[in-house]
């Protein structure tokens, strides 16, 4: 027979109706009264160690239903190596760095951009970030305790704004520079023009746009009358071009436009779709080549006159306005099978353009404004 039954001081006690929130909370105050956590931590002295880092959550608030499913997975996994008889670190995290909170506190404040916190004071705005956060953890401590994640170094937890912290990671620096694993260089990042700052990639936001994209044609400087012919999404990056990427293994084409009495070379397989269905031109095909066989030739920039800093790129490297090659990062049957490539606005572009030599550009501020280059 099957006894519903209830812990109640240490007793387990029939009782006659399942409430699962009073059996929580006496549980809960059994966990407390008995001072279970610590009665585990001295069963596992002398134990092998299992050592386990937990990654902090933002201290933004309340927990949300991806917090609480975070936590509860590695609580999990915690009791799991306690019980196979591991000593286990149970040190929770909370992570006080970053937009996430500063957000939160600009609201509070008042503040609409970066100007004005820099208005307020910096340091007055970092004392309230820090009130903030320590405000949270004290919520959240409970709330992952309630839910059932007890038995953790609640009043020792690791936070990201202490010097405990703090010395561990330039400690880390250091150590990495001693053994030459550390030097400066660019690293293309999405920014949020309002924050004025980088964004870490779980700090994006989308959303579906319709916008514009572009067919352009980019003179060739050694052929005649001849244009190569590439397709973009983002023809505000068109500036800061440096490079038209092509695939090796693609097969291209220079056809003659009837029409207009001059060559583009493009991928094959775009030809009729574009040429034909797209502009109903006629066209005549003239010359094949492979991708590879399109290295390193030379085009004159479009904004040429329009940025008179590219004549300064073009005396930096050879690389610079010419055709490269990336198989990974480009495809035939996608556009036309020619990429215009601009090293300052993109990781792809990026590690194409640093592997050929290409100088980064990037003729647009941190609040999304072009430069004066």
């Amino acid at each position: 027979m099957i006894v519903k039954a209830i812990y109640e001081k240490g007793v387990l006690r029939p009782f006659k109706k399942l409430n699962l929130k009073e059996l929580e909370e006496r549980i809960l105050q059994f966990w407390k009264d008995d001072d279970i956590y610590s009665l585990i931590r001295k069963k596992e002295e002398g134990r092998d160690t299992w050592r386990f880092i937990d990654g902090p959550p933002y201290t933004t608030g309340s927990i949300h239903l991806g917090t609480a499913w975070n936590k509860i997975l590695k609580d999990f996994l915690i009791k799991y190596k306690r019980m196979r008889g591991f000593k286990v670190t149970d040190t929770p995290g909370y992570d006080t760095h970053g937009l996430p909170i500063e957000v939160q506190m600009e609201k509070e404040l008042g503040f609409k951009n970066k100007q004005d916190i820099q208005e307020y004071g910096i340091d007055k705005f970092i004392k309230n970030c820090k009130e903030y956060a320590q405000k949270n953890i004290k919520i959240m401590n409970e709330q992952f305790k309630r839910l059932g994640c007890y038995f953790w170094d609640w009043d020792n937890p690791y936070i990201t704004f202490k010097n405990s912290y703090l010395e561990g990671i330039w400690w880390t620096l250091k150590k990495a520079w001693e053994k030459g694993l550390l030097y400066q260089f660019f690293r293309p990042l999405n920014c949020c023009p309002r924050c004025a700052t980088a964004l870490a990639k779980h700090e994006h936001d989308y959303k579906n746009i319709i916008d514009t994209s572009l067919f352009l044609k980019i003179k060739s400087v050694d052929m005649e009358n001849t244009y190569f012919i590439i397709w973009t999404t983002t023809p505000w990056t068109l500036v800061a071009n440096e490079a038209i990427m092509a695939n090796p293994i693609a097969e291209y084409a220079k056809v003659k436009i009837e029409d207009l009495n001059e060559y583009w070379i493009l991928s094959k397989a775009s030809i009729v779709h574009l040429i034909s269905g797209e502009l109903g031109y006629k066209y005549k095909i003239v010359e094949d080549y492979l991708g590879e066989d399109l290295e390193g030739m030379k085009y004159v920039h479009p904004l040429l006159e329009e940025v008179p800093y590219q004549k300064e790129l073009s005396k930096q490297s050879e690389t610079v306005h010419s055709i490269i090659l990336s198989e990974e990062y480009v495809s035939a049957s996608e556009g036309v099978g020619l990429v215009h490539s601009a090293p300052g606005h993109g990781p792809e572009d990026f590690e194409v353009g640093v592997a050929n030599n290409i100088p980064v550009f990037n003729p647009v501020d941190i609040r999304g404004i072009y430069t004066k280059d």
